[in-house]
């Protein structure tokens, strides 16, 4: 945990000494280009990351297996980026030519967004692969390297000459480093295979086919805010939207601990008892967590806004609406991503209409024109999300505990029904 604090920490000032020295302009179109990588990355995961865990925490033993399994992951995650990068590319050109950047910029932009996508979504199988073997030292190498090549390259970079374009290259060469390392760390628990069990890929595709449109759903959610500031507001608006997103790293060291340690274990649990108490633990701290930080927002507004300069000081309560929405988007990752870990995927017809249904609703409430009416937004679109991920994640470990119960019977039924022997 405090080495996951330090990643984010560090990463906390790259983002503040990016805030500080890039013009609202530039840092605007840093904005929508991480945000479209974001969404390329997402797109290109869409349930493949949910089999691969689900099918590793069975096989993560086997290295002749689990190099099958990378192979075919990442030959399913390679052609869903294309799909992706056909939606994504046409979205992030009119999103950035409708804010006045050159056209030179945004090809540029759109190039090394790409090359950046597909770097990450590699890294992610690898990564993946050493947590199912409990390497959680070598993942948390992965972040620290990448973090301080970027603290690096940014604070060099910057005495000479530094724009949105150079802080996106800069990031990309980043995750480039991370994809060498992770794939050379990783290899020693998969033997290189061009094949791709065909069991391993039917279970796959059928979890892609459940949790497809969901991705594409929150491909959308996820980025909303951007879209839709960008849509409505300013080019200074979408730097203060950027600017107040980067609030929710400090919220995201638990997510990621929780991803690195904790979800590992739910993909291997066998024991409904065992998950559920591990759940109830998690919801109570993060819950608790929640409550500190609004209260603390509401308290002290200017305490999150004083490190990112004078720009941005006005903002005050716009921060406490972002910090409850970071929050209930935490808590929703959350359980998102235990559920995922157990192949456990909600029917996309019960959740997307009720998505859709609630952003129809807040499109016609609130002020999307507005910095507050789109973190308000984003807040109102993870109530559905949280209920649904709930209920979806109780009625598992219910069928958990009714199939655990008819294996006791089963196994009692036959003890019984054997010869008694008499010596």
């Amino acid at each position: 945990m405090s080495v996951q604090m330090g990643i984010k920490l560090l990463g906390m000032v790259i983002s503040v000494y990016l805030i500080r020295i890039l013009a609202k302009e530039d840092y605007a179109y840093f904005t929508i280009a991480i945000s479209i990588m974001s969404t390329i990355v997402l797109l290109s995961d869409s349930g493949i990351g949910s089999g691969f865990m689900a099918i590793g925490g069975r096989h993560w033993d086997n290295k002749e297996r689990m190099g099958k399994l990378v192979n075919g992951a990442l030959l399913l995650r390679k052609k869903q980026f294309w799909a992706a990068a056909s939606f994504a590319f046409p979205t992030m050109f009119w999103l950035l030519y409708k804010n006045d950047a050159p056209l030179m910029t945004i090809f540029f932009l759109m190039g090394i967004v790409g090359l950046g996508a597909s770097f990450e979504i590699r890294t992610i199988i690898h990564t993946a692969t050493l947590r199912l073997n409990n390497q959680y030292d070598s993942v948390q190498k992965i972040d620290i390297i990448n973090t301080l090549i970027r603290l690096v390259l940014i604070v060099s970079v910057s005495f000479i000459f530094l724009d949105g374009f150079v802080a996106v290259v800069v990031s990309v060469f980043a995750y480039g480093i991370n994809l060498l390392v992770a794939r050379t760390w990783a290899n020693p628990f998969s033997e290189p295979s061009k094949e791709f069990y065909k069991e391993d890929k039917k279970e796959i595709l059928s979890i892609v086919k459940h949790q497809l449109p969901n991705a594409i759903y929150y491909a959308i959610i996820g980025q909303v805010t951007v879209f839709l500031i960008s849509i409505f507001g300013s080019t200074e608006n979408i730097a203060e939207v950027g600017v107040l997103s980067r609030l929710a790293i400090i919220f995201s060291i638990i997510s990621i601990t929780l991803t690195t340690v904790v979800m590992p274990i739910f993909s291997k649990s066998k024991d409904p008892k065992q998950i559920l108490k591990l759940f109830s633990i998690l919801m109570f701290l993060v819950t608790a967590l929640a409550v500190t930080m609004i209260g603390f927002a509401m308290a002290f507004p200017d305490f999150f806004l004083y490190i990112f300069g004078n720009k941005y000081t006005h903002l005050t309560e716009e921060v406490v609406w972002l910090v409850a929405s970071s929050m209930l988007s935490l808590l929703v990752g959350i359980i998102f991503k235990i559920n995922s870990s157990r192949g456990w995927v909600i029917k996309w017809y019960i959740f997307i209409p009720i998505g859709i249904l609630t952003q129809v609703v807040a499109l016609f409430t609130l002020n999307v024109a507005t910095v507050l009416g789109v973190i308000q937004y984003q807040l109102v679109l993870n109530l559905p999300a949280l209920f649904v991920f709930l209920h979806l994640f109780f009625q598992k470990v219910n069928e958990l505990k009714k199939e655990q119960k008819q294996e006791i019977e089963l196994s009692s039924n036959n003890e019984m029904s054997k010869p008694l022997t008499i010596h």
